[in-house]
């Protein structure tokens, strides 16, 4: 990956962590204005409520919103109830016990509802000295409530990232961290350091992990293309999965040892690999339903046809590597026998990878 490219990577990661701050910030000052012009007895917790569930993106906002608000309808209801044992006796402790018992089993076994046992603490003793333990309760229900609505609403109105353009940049990352293996793996050979390796595969994963987050939360979000992402997702995991096989040919390879042409061989192999996965991470991070976006889609399909550039030179490159391979001889070539069987699973997914990029794909697997 080149040093401009690192640097586009970087802004983009500072723009959209800006705009969560200025989501976090607008909310939380909004739901605290709204509550205190309601003249809500704790306003604080509206604004309390929209930071905790103000998200990086749309489907993740509306995911914790709605998890926020049955928590606290269900401690609050809870709460409320068990706060009538006090009108026959029965102690506080006694009743906080029995309240929290279940709701702690609950928040174990849901982590998002681990509001519903605080709200049924609230519920329970703020209402001690009143004589309808169920006003706290409301008040708890309703100040969580405008919370909720407004950081929902400010994530979908101010500046919003939505969790599919989350996914498919995170995928992005991933295979451009894909090109940096394939150079590692095709041109340096051993001369690579098993650290710089394992440092890639790491920032891999953590970037296929936040792509899978992503699309999980694209449920929440009307109208996301979930089963293509998906589809995508598969994509890349398969196209790391056979770049790692390649490695396991290649890297132990001794460069110094091995002829020079099937030096050059490898190196127009990973050169015509490059030229693909940059036009899939191109099209993949243009807008969606735009011109631009078009344009790239078709440049894409131009420059993955049998005929054109991308696929036609990865294709051309590895018949000439196998050929190179079949001519040759010593331990290296001996070594490489697998090298082009696995070129051409990777091939196979490359493709499938280009096919669950395109526009308007709908290819589950």
């Amino acid at each position: 990956m080149t040093l401009v490219d690192r640097l586009h990577q970087h802004l983009a990661a500072a723009r959209a962590q800006a705009r969560l701050v200025a989501r976090l910030l607008i909310a939380a000052l909004l739901s605290y204005a709204v509550a205190q012009a309601l003249h809500m007895p704790q306003s604080y917790w509206a604004a309390i409520t929209a930071l905790v569930i103000v998200q990086a993106s749309v489907g993740a906002t509306l995911g914790a919103g709605i998890d926020r608000i049955v928590g606290t309808l269900i401690g609050a209801f809870v709460g409320a109830t068990v706060a009538m044992g006090r009108y026959h006796g029965v102690s506080d402790l006694v009743l906080l016990a029995v309240a929290l018992i279940p709701l702690s089993i609950l928040a174990a076994v849901r982590p998002t509802y681990r509001i519903a046992p605080i709200t049924a603490v609230i519920a329970l003793l703020a209402g001690g000295d009143l004589q309808a333990p169920w006003i706290p309760a409301l008040h708890r229900v309703a100040e969580i409530t405008l919370g909720t609505l407004i950081g929902i609403l400010v994530s979908m109105v101010v500046l919003p990232s939505h969790a599919r353009q989350l996914a498919r940049a995170a995928m992005s990352r991933a295979v451009g961290l894909q090109i940096e293996l394939l150079h590692l793996y095709l041109v340096r050979l051993d001369t690579a350091e098993q650290a710089e390796i394992n440092s890639i595969n790491d920032r891999l994963r953590n970037e296929l992990a936040q792509a899978e987050k992503a699309q999980t939360e694209t449920q929440h979000e009307p109208g996301s293309p979930t089963d293509t992402l998906l589809s995508q997702l598969r994509a890349v995991r398969r196209l790391h999965s056979d770049i790692v096989f390649v490695g396991r040919v290649t890297q132990h390879w001794p460069r110094d040892a091995t002829p020079p042409e099937l030096l050059h061989k490898l190196a127009a192999l990973e050169s015509a690999l490059r030229a693909v996965l940059t036009a899939v991470i191109h099209t993949a991070t243009t807008p969606e339903h735009t011109p631009m976006r078009a344009r790239a889609a078709a440049k894409l399909t131009q420059k993955t046809s049998s005929s054109r550039l991308s696929l036609g030179s990865v294709d051309k490159s590895m018949g000439q590597l196998s050929q190179e391979l079949i001519s040759g001889s010593g331990t290296v070539m001996r070594e490489a026998a697998l090298l082009p069987m696995v070129g051409q699973i990777l091939r196979r997914d490359l493709a499938g990878l280009i096919d669950a990029i395109s526009p308007g794909s709908t290819k589950i697997d």
